[in-house]
């Protein structure tokens, strides 16, 4: 995602708006919380055979990353084992996949829910402002996190 990042400066959305570790590292604090919350309410629901699936958060912030990343280089052509799509479809692909390997018996809540949870950023930080307008932000950097990545 840096790499991308660097060869694409001029983008107009709120992560990586400019450029800004800033931005990256709100947007990955953002995900953090929310997929821990989130877990908080979800773990109920899926009985006990799930829970030691789900102590570490790895994959649910990869997906988390993946699904935002995918939102905002849709038209980008992506590589997965020799099949060229869309980066747009990349997160569902890897879903399927997961889906696929696990021969059908457990569907990859994981993914599932660092996917619902990255839908919750974008959306929050690139569509409401958009249909809103008039400057209205939902999801900012706060200046103390702007400050500690520009100390130098």
């Amino acid at each position: 995602l840096q790499q991308q990042q660097r060869n694409n400066q001029n983008n107009n959305y709120p992560y990586y708006s400019k450029g800004e570790t800033s931005d990256y590292i709100c947007a990955l604090l953002f995900g953090v919380t929310g997929i821990l919350l989130s877990q908080f309410y979800l773990l109920p629901y899926l009985g006990d055979t799930f829970h030691h699936h789900y102590r570490f958060f790895h994959r649910h912030l990869t997906f988390y990353t993946l699904y935002i990343w995918s939102k905002h280089y849709p038209q980008h052509n992506v590589n997965l084992f020799g099949v060229v799509m869309k980066a747009a479809y990349l997160p569902f692909a890897y879903l399927v996949m997961g889906y696929a390997l696990s021969n059908g018996e457990v569907v990859p809540m994981d993914m599932i829910h660092g996917m619902f949870v990255g839908h919750l950023y974008y959306y929050s930080a690139c569509v409401v402002p958009t249909v809103l307008g008039r400057g209205r932000v939902v999801i900012w950097t706060p200046g103390v996190l702007i400050d500690l990545c520009h100390w130098s």
